[in-house]
């Protein structure tokens, strides 16, 4: 069973409590929920492999940029190195409110279907970080929010007349979205309230936004003036 391809409700019944990993438990004990923002894993700490359920992670490599940063989704594995016994070589935070849960005892085969698996999403994931930096502040702006929202660049086109189901998404803070879209914070800023007096996005509850069905086409109605949006040099 390949965990990365199964829906969420389906990885949380799969890696509930009596599922017991089969590595050296952190001093502390392991948490499942993390807010926005907070440390999952460290650089040089202690880890289990995991599994992320719900939210998204940033993960930086110390000593390097935002330009090296990555992106963990739902269905990616983090804290790897302990299959070897290593500390983490990245810190690893949450970019939104997100779910985590200690990876199952299973056999060599299904060991060897999930780390090939979590490598081929890896590589599709490295276009689709491309993708948020590239083009104008408020397009990058835009694919990220989309992602966020988990709506399939792909098939945006096809729910672009569909109002009735709403797309919300949690919002990370500035600076993060300032470091994943390489855009000035200042900038980022202002895309963000632009859309927001445009009615684009509309507060949703606790950091959460309703994205209008305008962003879900590429260059669609965005705010006059927001293609020329300073990019960070």
């Amino acid at each position: 069973m390949i965990l990365m391809d199964m829906p969420r409700s389906s990885l949380r019944a799969h890696l509930n409590d009596r599922h017991q990993p089969d590595f050296p438990s952190p001093p502390r004990p392991m948490r499942r929920d993390y807010e926005r923002g907070e440390q999952v894993l460290r650089a040089g700490g202690s880890a289990v492999p995991c599994v992320l359920i719900s939210g998204a992670l940033r993960i930086d490599r110390p000593g390097s940029g935002p330009e090296n940063l990555q992106l963990a989704w739902p269905g990616d594995l983090v804290g790897l190195e302990a299959l070897h016994g290593w500390s983490p070589t990245c810190d690893v935070r949450a970019l939104v409110d997100s779910e985590i849960a200690p990876l199952r005892r299973m056999s060599d085969t299904e060991w060897r279907d999930v780390l090939l698996n979590a490598l081929l999403r890896r590589q599709s994931q490295g276009a689709s970080l491309g993708k948020v930096r590239a083009g104008s502040a408020s397009e990058r702006v835009r694919r990220l929010l989309l992602m966020l929202a988990g709506v399939d660049e792909g098939a945006t086109a096809s729910r672009a007349g569909d109002t009735q189901e709403p797309i919300v998404c949690e919002l990370p803070s500035l600076a993060d979205m300032s470091a994943v879209t390489m855009t000035a914070s200042e900038t980022v800023s202002r895309v963000v309230s632009s859309l927001r007096r445009s009615g684009l996005l509309a507060d949703h509850g606790h950091r959460r936004v309703r994205l209008a069905s305008g962003l879900l086409l590429e260059g669609g109605e965005l705010p006059v003036g927001m293609t020329r949006s300073r990019i960070r040099d």
